[in-house]
């Protein structure tokens, strides 16, 4: 197999926009990518058979993983160009993560840690049980407060070694550009849990990131804001996605209490 590499950001997108059309729900972190091929300081990368452009491994930043489709058929030559880059992730389809896996190690590039995911649609929202307070579109003075739970969260995904280049100002200043946070404001006036959803895409709109503070957790915070986030889609005419870490058993659970239902598994590798 020969592969064609390219880092022109126009080129890239070309090659993800027909992807992300033909399926944006198993490809909706394709939104994301095309959003950062536009940033400023976009360092885009992407690959793909010389036969068959409909076959990626592409990423927007160098801090951002890079995203594998399914298609892939054989490690070699694409583990030997992914670890030329240096990334510092790699995402996608379990079988296609897992056969790079072996490959990129042998190529220098051995994963650090694993996470497990699970992307979810919904149809119809079940409506979760009452919390006492009420959601809010977060406003420019909520920013640092975000600041500080973006990076928060952040933490908790990346097992609590950030990646090269990750700064919670900035990809939260740049999120606020394009996607709408709710907030749930507890019956004390706190702010008590946050829900991101991003932009509507071919229809597809992702909720994410979810967060709640370690001390307000468990108390139906986090459903209660996801609900909210997810009817602002639904009103938008799209259909909410999300992801989930399979090893949070908690916020599985509750998404599901929610209406969302498995689409497909993936595996993240983090590489130190």
């Amino acid at each position: 197999m020969r592969l064609h590499t390219t880092t022109d950001p126009t080129a890239i997108t070309a090659l993800a926009e027909p992807l992300l059309a033909a399926d944006p729900v198993r490809n909706t972190v394709f939104s994301s990518i095309i959003a950062g091929l536009a940033a400023p300081d976009a360092e885009g990368w992407c690959a793909h058979p010389v036969d068959d452009p409909s076959v990626l491994a592409v990423r927007s930043q160098r801090h951002t993983p890079v995203t594998v489709t399914t298609g892939w058929l054989e490690p070699e030559p694409l583990a030997e160009a992914i670890a030329a880059q240096s990334p510092t992730a790699l995402g996608g389809p379990v079988a296609v993560v897992e056969m790079l896996a072996a490959a990129l190690d042998a190529h220098g590039l051995p994963a650090a840690s694993r996470m497990d995911e699970r992307l979810f649609r919904l149809d119809a929202l079940a409506e979760p049980a009452t919390v006492a307070g009420t959601a809010r579109l977060a406003a420019a003075g909520d920013r640092m407060l975000l600041v500080d739970w973006y990076g928060a969260f952040a933490h908790d995904v990346f097992g609590g070694e950030l990646p090269p280049g990750f700064d919670a100002e900035t990809f939260l200043d740049r999120a606020m550009q394009r996607s709408r946070f709710w907030l749930w404001i507890d019956s004390a006036g706190r702010t008590a849990a946050l829900a991101g959803r991003h932009p509507v895409a071919f229809g597809v709109a992702r909720v994410g990131p979810v967060y709640t503070p370690p001390d307000l957790r468990g108390r139906g915070y986090g459903s209660a804001v996801t609900a909210a986030a997810t009817r602002d889609v639904l009103a938008d005419s799209a259909v909410p996605v999300l992801c989930t870490d399979l090893a949070n058993p908690t916020s599985n659970k509750i998404y599901q209490q929610l209406g969302y239902y498995p689409v497909e598994d993936r595996a993240r590798l983090a590489f130190s």
